[in-house]
């Protein structure tokens, strides 16, 4: 079991071992629970976080059709279903 220090300031340092096994990178971003007198680190997955909407670019190709006829036809079908 590895062994850390809490530093006057708050800080902790993870040991590299630690690291490694969890797979953790830089800048990891942690949720930190004190239950029953059990510190619990969980890591939050990068997953979780979306910053930016290039990260969701490419996630819909194909809905409407794989060609430009299939696309239209599609639309088409749609647009004749609206009220007017």
């Amino acid at each position: 079991m590895s062994q850390v220090r809490l530093r006057p300031e708050g800080q902790i340092t993870i040991p590299a071992d630690v690291i490694k096994a969890a797979k953790l990178e830089s800048d990891a971003t942690m949720s930190i629970a004190y239950t029953n007198g059990v510190i619990t680190l969980t890591p939050i997955k990068s997953m979780q976080k979306k910053d930016d909407l290039m990260s969701y670019a490419g996630t819909l190709s194909g809905i409407w059709g794989s060609s430009s006829n299939e696309i239209e036809a599609n639309m088409d079908d749609d647009r004749s279903s609206w009220e007017r």
